[in-house]
C-alpha cells in the first residue's frame, strides 16, 4: 500500500468520524454517557476509544510509548473530545505526509500496554488502525439508533460519491 492510498484512507476516516460526531451533537448530554451495554459502555466511551487508539498508535510511530489507553475520565465530554481530535488529525496528516513508500514497507517495532514486543510493516499498522476505527464507528451507528437518532451514511462508497 502506498502513502497516497493510506492518506486517502485516512481522509475517509476523518470524513466518516466527523459525520458521526456531528450527528452525536443532537444527543442529549445525559445520553452521551448512558451505559448501553456495549464494549465501551456509552456513545462517548466508544468515541473516546476510537480517538484513544489513534492517539496511541500515532504516539508510537512518533517515538513515544503511552503507558495506558485514554479513558472517558480524561476526555469527559464531546467538546473536549472534538478539540483533542482536531489537534490529533493535523498531527496525523503531517505524519502520513512525511512517510515514503519505502518507510511504509519496513517493519516497525513497538510494545503493547502489557510490555509485549510486536513488529509489523508500518503500512499494516496504519491500515489496521483505519479498520479499527471503521469497526467501532459501526458500533456508534448502532448506539445512535438505540438513542432514537438517525445516523448519517458513512460507507466508503458514500465518501467516494460525495466527491471528497
Amino acid at each position: 500500500m502506498t502513502g497516497k492510498e493510506l492518506s486517502r484512507l485516512y481522509h475517509y476516516d476523518e470524513w466518516a468520524t466527523s459525520k458521526l460526531l456531528e450527528a452525536t451533537e443532537k444527543v442529549a448530554p445525559a445520553d452521551l454517557t448512558k451505559d448501553l451495554n456495549t464494549s465501551f459502555k456509552s456513545l462517548l466511551g466508544t468515541f473516546v476509544h476510537i480517538y484513544g487508539a489513534q492517539f496511541v498508535w500515532l504516539s508510537r510511530w512518533k517515538g513515544s510509548q503511552p503507558a495506558a489507553p485514554i479513558t472517558v475520565e480524561q476526555v469527559p465530554d464531546l467538546a473536549e473530545l472534538k478539540s483533542r481530535w482536531q489537534s490529533l488529525r493535523g498531527e496525523f496528516r503531517d505524519f502520513l505526509g512525511s512517510l515514503t513508500d519505502e518507510q511504509l514497507q519496513k517493519p516497525f517495532g513497538y510494545k503493547d500496554f502489557k510490555g509485549n514486543p510486536w513488529s509489523e510493516l508500518l503500512y499494516q499498522q496504519i491500515q489496521h488502525l483505519m479498520f479499527h476505527s471503521q469497526y467501532h464507528r459501526g458500533q456508534v451507528v448502532t448506539l445512535l439508533r438505540q438513542l432514537n437518532q438517525v445516523p448519517p451514511q458513512t460507507d466508503l462508497i458514500a465518501y467516494y460519491r460525495s466527491g471528497q
